[in-house]
Parts: C-alpha cells; sequence; structure tokens
C-alpha cells in the first residue's frame, strides 16, 4: 500500500473515532515499535521516534497487549511517547 492510501484510511480512522491523531505502528525489532504511518489535525507527532514496550500509554499497551481505557489524560504527568515534547 502506498503511503498516500495509508493517510487516507488513517484519515478515515481518525474522523470516524473523532481522533485528534492516528498512528500505525508496526514492529520493527523484537524490542522496538515504530510508527510507519500516521494522520493527525496537529504537526506534533514525531514520524520518526520508536517506542519500547512499557514507555509512555503506548508502549504500555504494546508491553500488556490489551486497550488502556482513560477518561481524563492528564499532559503534565503522562505520555503518549510520540508526539514531540
Amino acid at each position: 500500500m502506498t503511503t498516500n492510501c495509508l493517510e487516507r484510511i488513517l484519515g478515515i480512522v481518525s474522523s470516524v473515532f473523532d481522533a485528534y491523531s492516528v498512528a500505525l505502528i508496526l514492529r520493527d525489532t523484537q524490542d522496538e515499535y515504530v510508527i510507519t504511518n500516521h494522520f493527525s489535525l496537529g504537526d506534533h507527532i514525531a514520524a520518526d521516534s520508536s517506542i519500547r514496550p512499557g514507555t509512555g500509554l503506548v508502549g504500555w499497551i504494546l508491553r500488556n497487549q490489551k486497550p488502556l481505557l482513560i477518561n481524563n489524560f492528564d499532559r503534565e504527568v503522562s505520555c503518549l511517547g510520540y508526539y514531540h515534547p
């Protein structure tokens, strides 16, 4: 699939779930995951970042292999793991 096609699909996913951003994260090595493509309404996603299991909220989801439901997200205390600081 081309990058443009993936961006369109992620844009649709973002629209359906009313999300600010969507990232497609795939395993690169045994202990690292990378953002292969993303769609965001902003410019702050670190598209070249790698995510290790246990690092940030996305890393927690990767390590535990289950979804994490958060009602109130405090940006001062937590991070997603793929945004520029």
